[in-house]
């Protein structure tokens, strides 16, 4: 008699769960939010720049010249120059006329990289109405790596390698590898060219001191899924370069109270160029509200194997690669009815992604991120591998993609608009853990987090973001938020964006 009234309670349920699908595993895990990046400091670049020889004070006297000569150029031809500095033959010059002109000079070789270059008026007796303009390149000296951290020589001076004594000073090679000496943890960089030995010559002092050895951060947020907990409270601790090969020891802790329980512990370690890493994951979920009579809960173990390289690394254009293999076991469990379902996927994701600062409108930054995945989903439970053979047939091979452009536009110090659009292509039905999600605090915010999400779809977003006046937060309404995963679906509202601008997130100390 007992067992004839599951039908008759899940009946009763079927209003309240009408048109919604049940949050699992795969939806939590892909609801989480991203860990916070690690604490980075930009190298620090000096100059000790070195006095330019000083013409002779004439600046009330006109002289003609018929001739302009360059020497010491090796990038520019003498032509070239003498057209950049604008010089015409038979003009009478002052002092101060042939200054502009070397003035000129020095802009164009700074303008396109080579930042320490300098054109001057070498001390000279002006005969047959000829004058001499002297041009310093700059080249290197000497390289020195100066270091005082727990990070090996070795590993330091592989990414400063390419930095040779006699090469053009140029800023897009030196500043490459200082950035990509600073991504390490747990080190600082500032580097210092020194005037060298030889004539034009400079030496690169780089000096390494010791970072924090352990960093870390606190983070909060209302962006949860309503199901399992809207409010999240997270922590992230790293160690940094225990083996002294720029790796980081990570643990990531996050929760909602009993509705969500998630830890994430990783290593990662540098080989040249090359960052690689392995973490493993795993989290617990309590479905609650219109879900708790169903006494419905589960977990997710994920392994993953990943590498990233950096294609180019500057201040204002970075491009990365990166491979990720992933091997992930979930598990749903509906208590009322004694059901189980367990399902395994094995994805490898090829990703390519960067970002671009520009001075346009008063200046803005631009990201991509695109990424390619392949995977087999196996279901292993008889009883859900039947069911989804009648209908989603999600179970073996698939292939997704995944793209995301925005655009950060400085408007005023205080107002700035955000735009962005996110597309998801998928060649079959996916695996929750899979889906493009639409609702939440960085969607459509019509829709609470884990609502509204389908294989295919798109997500844009045009925003107004106001810094708050006398505070650290920012209030961020949206004009347009609107997306359609399969069905259309689409809302905006204002809202309040809190960030840890407003102490909802703070760096450990």
């Amino acid at each position: 008699m007992k067992t004839k009234l599951w039908p008759l309670m899940l009946l009763a349920l079927s209003e309240s769960l009408l048109a919604q699908q049940l949050p699992g595993a795969g939806t939590q895990l892909r609801q989480l939010p991203a860990t916070p990046d690690r604490p980075q400091s930009a190298p620090d670049i000096r100059i000790e720049e070195a006095t330019a020889p000083v013409a002779p004070d004439a600046d009330s006297v006109r002289v003609l010249v018929r001739e302009l000569r360059v020497t010491g150029a090796r990038v520019y031809t003498a032509q070239q120059l003498i057209a950049i500095a604008g010089f015409t033959p038979g003009s009478e010059l002052t002092l101060a006329d042939l200054q502009a002109m070397a003035a000129r000079i020095t802009a164009h070789y700074r303008q396109h990289g080579y930042f320490v270059a300098l054109a001057y008026l070498p001390a000279q007796s002006i005969a047959d109405h000829v004058v001499t303009l002297a041009i310093s390149e700059g080249n290197y000296g000497q390289v020195t790596l100066r270091n005082h951290s727990r990070l090996s020589d070795g590993l330091a001076n592989g990414l400063l390698d390419g930095l040779h004594s006699g090469d053009p000073i140029t800023i897009a090679p030196l500043e490459s590898r200082l950035l990509l000496l600073s991504d390490l943890p747990g080190v600082k960089v500032t580097s210092t060219l020194v005037p060298g030995t030889l004539p034009g010559s400079s030496d690169l002092i780089v000096d390494v001191a010791p970072g924090r050895r352990v960093t870390g951060s606190i983070d909060a947020d209302n962006a949860g899924n309503p199901y399992t907990g809207e409010y999240r409270l997270g922590a992230t601790v790293n160690l940094n370069n225990p083996l002294r090969r720029g790796d980081v020891a990570s643990l990531r802790v996050l929760g909602s109270g009993s509705g969500l329980r998630y830890g994430r512990a990783s290593y990662q370690m540098q080989f040249g160029r090359a960052t690689a890493g392995v973490a493993y994951s795993h989290l617990d979920y309590e479905l609650g509200k219109q879900f708790k009579p169903l006494r419905a809960h589960g977990s997710a173990d994920v392994a993953s194997i990943y590498g990233i390289y950096p294609l180019i690394r500057s201040r204002d254009t970075n491009l990365y690669a990166g491979l990720t293999y992933d091997h992930r076991n979930f598990r749903d469990v509906i208590d009322l009815v004694q059901a189980r379902t367990d399902r395994t996927a094995r994805v490898g994701t090829a990703n390519l992604y960067g970002n671009h600062r520009d001075g346009f409108g008063g200046g803005g930054l631009s990201t991509f991120f695109v990424s390619l995945s392949s995977g087999t989903l196996d279901l292993q439970t008889p009883g859900a591998l039947a069911l989804d053979a009648l209908t989603a047939r999600s179970n073996g091979a698939y292939q997704k993609l995944w793209a995301n452009a925005t655009r950060l536009q400085r408007v005023t110090d205080r107002l700035s608009l955000y735009g962005g659009v996110t597309a998801q292509w998928a060649s079959k039905n996916l695996d929750s853990s899979e889906k493009l999600v639409l609702g939440g605090m960085d969607g459509v915010r019509a829709y609470p987090q884990g609502e509204a999400f389908g294989d295919e779809g798109y997500l844009a977003t045009l925003e107004a973001r106001l810094l708050l006046k006398g505070l650290s937060g920012r209030a961020q309404a949206s004009i347009i938020a609107t997306g359609e995963p399969r069905v259309p679906v689409d809302g905006h509202a204002p809202g309040i964006h809190e960030t840890e601008q407003v102490n909802l997130a703070r760096q450990a100390t």
